[in-house]
C-alpha cells in the first residue's frame, strides 16, 4: 500500500488495505496535535478523544484482518 501511496496509485493502494486507507486522514488529525503539544510542551500522552480514535482505528485493523482472511476478502 505504501508503495502505491508512493506512486500516487490510490486505486491499487485501496486494493491492498481499504481500511488503513480510509483510516490515515483520521491517524494524521490524531497525530499532528500530537506533535504540536509534544514540541510546546513536553508533554508525551495523548488526550483523551486522541487515546479513544486510537484504539478505535486498531479495532477496525484488528477486525478488518479477522474477517479479511476468514472470508478471503479482496
Amino acid at each position: 500500500m505504501c508503495t502505491a501511496l508512493l506512486q500516487l496509485d490510490f486505486a491499487a493502494a485501496f486494493a491492498a488495505n481499504p481500511v488503513l486507507l480510509l483510516e490515515t486522514p483520521l491517524l494524521t488529525i490524531i497525530f499532528i496535535p500530537y506533535v504540536i503539544r509534544y514540541v510546546q510542551t513536553g508533554c508525551w500522552r495523548l488526550r483523551f478523544w486522541q487515546n479513544i480514535a486510537l484504539w478505535v482505528c486498531i479495532i477496525f485493523l484488528v477486525l478488518y484482518g479477522i474477517v479479511r482472511n476468514l472470508f478471503s476478502l479482496p
